[in-house]
């Protein structure tokens, strides 16, 4: 017999999410083992790889860098501006 509280973190503090469907969890259902969703086993924050960098933590952090730098790489090149111009 598992708890669940079903606030997804808006009432109590978030311990974990499901890597897998995303269900946020918690601190009420930290004694919950498996996620009540999709049934996938649910690590809180002290678990998991510690001092390894994850295959999700480096994906995240290539999409925050590529969100910073789209600016830098978005240039856009108008061949007919300056045939405007001159005309």
């Amino acid at each position: 017999p598992t708890f669940i509280c079903g606030c997804h973190g808006v009432l109590h503090p978030v311990i974990s999410n499901c890597l897998i469907c995303g269900r946020l969890h918690c601190e009420e259902e930290k004694d919950n083992k498996y996620c009540p969703f999709c049934k996938y086993e649910v690590m809180g924050r002290d678990e998991g790889t510690k001092g390894k960098r994850t295959k999700e933590e480096a994906h995240k952090d290539r999409l925050l860098r590529f969100d910073r730098e789209a600016v830098k790489r978005t240039v856009v090149l108008d061949d007919q501006a300056d045939y405007f111009k001159d005309s």
